[in-house]
């Protein structure tokens, strides 16, 4: 007998199937002690660093090492499990052990403690081998199966995840809205998404320059900085480059574009690889956003405006500037119309701001100003924008209005941009929400304009009042203090007016009063100043006008009487009388001593009957007296 032979009969039934075979490299005359490559399966089974178990027929599982705890659990309940892998691989088992066959298994195991984990795998190898029979038994004993496996779940996990992530990547380009290119050394594009870019098809850009997709600025640098900077031409990671791009109609596009270069397997550099997002909408809404924040702040600057001056001018003023810091023009005017809604020509309450530094040489817009002057009076609707360009200048104008009405415009002006045809149309959105709150302002600086008439002049004749007056002749005194030229004070009172209202009653009364105001406001230059003292009392300043002057003016007023008479048919007894006091720099400067003084001259004339002048002299006894019969030099 062989010695292979031997041994596997002096090791009876128990050992597992051993076949020895020598070695090319091992001397035939080798001799092998007997049990060296006896290994008992039970020893196997806990040494393996897998799972490994021995089972019989049943199954029974004889032993398991920890590692095949749970797999042992799961082939034991299997049919409750509802694995239909599971399952399958048990009756494979059980098939292999039956006829005393090898097998390969591969197994699925879930998870219940975990699902979200995914199942664990296993490649199992079965063994089949023989067993001794049962103590007190004759003949063979049951069939057995050693089971040897690894865990391969990593591997599989790893396996899926390539595939996946190569269908994903693919998946991606295809779906994405994201643009995937990839250019060459020269700059060209050498890939190009499936669905294209900023309205250039994939096979359009197939071969174009990427570089001359990129918008560029005036006074951007020169295309060699450009490049180096370029993430289409990368030779560093380049991370979120934001850009301008043109699209194929000459539209522009803002996009973001993330970039790596390309090496070959020499390490030359040999292009770029990356992805643009098309973020122009989200641009769009930051830039819309930005001006309706810029809207509702200039708003709330002409509102503040409103609330915290109560000049009206002023009032426009700040319109005016709030205007200007909100757009990027030069000038700005707010235009007020009078009560028909025509603009003023006279200006008088037209409000002009400038920009410190403006370009615009000083009143190089009257020409744009009058064109929009001209075409806003001859618009039809209450509001109107439209712009205007006049040599150097080009003017944006929007009329405001209040309560449907037009009452004044809000006029932009701006040196004219090279190549520039028409305002930005955020400066147009700003000047259209702005003319809003202009026409409130504008409205409120006329309200507060007429309260501002109404509280210093006399209701009846439309002179100043007394205390507006006294206001008005303290500041021309004391801006004056220094000047050598006097000023004079008229006291003016209708004599017998109180016949008129006796005779002819109130009513006309107050028309001879109106009439002989209009007639005394007429008589005076345009810096003297006019004002109903109370009744039949009236007042006239005389700015810089000496002695002779004050008389010769006293004189013509006298005369005012005989056109009473004559024109508005007041009696024959109506006469005025003329108080005058000189005023010289130096001398106290209250109006109201000065006024006093002018009615004691005043009172002197009524003692001499009336109907005459008197000048105060504070050197003389009394006061010099002169009757209409005298004349003077006119100086006033």
């Amino acid at each position: 007998m062989s010695e292979p032979a031997a041994r596997r009969e002096s090791e009876g039934s128990n050992s597992p199937v051993a076949v020895s075979r020598t070695p090319a490299h091992v001397p035939a005359t080798s001799k092998l002690a007997a049990g060296d490559f006896a290994v008992k399966p039970q020893v196997m089974v806990l040494a393996h660093q897998g799972p490994a178990f021995l089972m019989e027929t049943g199954p029974r599982f004889l032993i398991a090492n920890e590692a095949a705890a749970q797999l042992v659990v799961a082939l034991e309940g299997s049919a409750g499990l509802g694995e239909q892998q599971l399952q399958a691989g048990r009756l494979r088992l059980l098939a292999a052990l039956a006829r005393g066959e090898p097998v390969i298994v591969r197994l699925s195991l879930p998870r219940p403690e975990d699902p979200t984990t995914g199942p664990r795998s296993f490649d199992l190898m079965g063994v089949p081998i023989a067993a001794a029979p049962a103590v007190g038994e004759s003949g063979p004993g049951l069939p057995r199966l050693l089971v040897l496996g690894i865990e391969t779940t990593l591997e599989r996990n790893l396996t899926r995840a390539l595939v996946a992530s190569r269908e994903l990547f693919r998946d991606l380009v295809s779906c994405s809205a994201d643009f995937a290119f990839e250019t060459d050394a020269s700059g060209a594009f050498v890939y190009a998404s499936p669905k294209g870019f900023i309205g250039y098809s994939a096979h359009a850009l197939n071969g174009r320059q990427a570089q001359s997709l990129i918008l560029r600025s005036r006074g951007a640098a020169s295309a060699e900085a450009m490049a180096e900077e370029s993430p289409f031409l990368a030779r560093r990671p380049m991370e979120d480059c934001e850009m301008w791009l043109r699209g194929p109609d000459g539209d522009r596009f803002c996009v973001r574009v993330s970039a790596v270069p390309v090496h070959d397997e020499t390490g030359a550099w040999r292009g770029a690889r990356g992805v643009c997002r098309d973020v122009t909408e989200l641009r769009h809404r930051e830039a819309e956003i930005a001006r309706s924040v810029e809207r509702e702040r200039t708003v709330s600057l002409v509102v503040e405006a409103m609330r915290q001056e109560i000049d009206p001018d002023e009032i426009l003023r700040a319109t005016a500037e709030a205007t200007l810091q909100a757009t990027r023009a030069d000038l700005c005017w707010v235009l007020t119309a009078d009560a028909h809604g025509r603009l003023e020509p006279a200006r008088r309450h037209w409000v002009r701001a400038g920009r410190e530094g403006s370009s615009l040489d000083p009143g190089a817009e009257e020409g744009a100003l009058a064109q929009i002057v001209q075409a806003l009076e001859a618009a039809g609707p209450p509001r109107t924008m439209l712009e205007v360009s006049e040599g150097p200048v080009q003017g944006l104008a929007m009329t405001t209005t209040y309560r449907g009405a037009r009452n004044g415009a809000l006029v932009l002006f701006r040196a004219a941009p090279e190549g520039a045809s028409s305002w930005p149309q955020g400066t147009r959105l700003i000047v259209e929400s702005v003319s809003a709150q202009a026409g409130l302002a504008t409205a409120q600086a006329s309200h507060t304009r007429t309260l501002k008439t109404l509280a210093r002049t006399d209701a009846l004749t439309g002179l100043l009042n007394r205390h507006a007056f006294h206001d008005e002749v303290a500041q021309r005194l004391a801006q004056r203090a220094e000047e050598p030229v006097p000023g004079a004070f008229l006291y003016i009172d209708l004599d017998h007016f109180k016949e008129v209202n006796d005779r002819l009653g109130h009513a006309a009364g107050d028309a001879l009063l109106a009439s002989f105001a209009r007639r005394l406001a007429d008589r005076i230059r345009p810096g003297d100043l006019a004002a109903r003292l109370g009744g039949d009392e009236f007042a006239v300043w005389l700015e810089g006008c000496p002695r002779a002057g004050a008389v010769s003016k006293a004189r013509q007023i006298c005369e005012l009487a005989e056109a009473l008479r004559l024109e508005d048919g007041a009696p024959e007894v109506l006469s005025v009388s003329v108080g005058i006091s000189e005023v010289w720099p130096g001398q106290d400067l209250r109006p109201e001593l000065w006024l006093a003084r002018a009615d004691t001259a005043l009172l002197s004339v009524k003692g001499r009957g009336r109907n005459g002048w008197a000048v105060w002299d504070p050197d003389a006894p009394k006061t010099a007296a002169r009757t209409p019969d005298m004349t003077e030099a006119d100086g006033c």
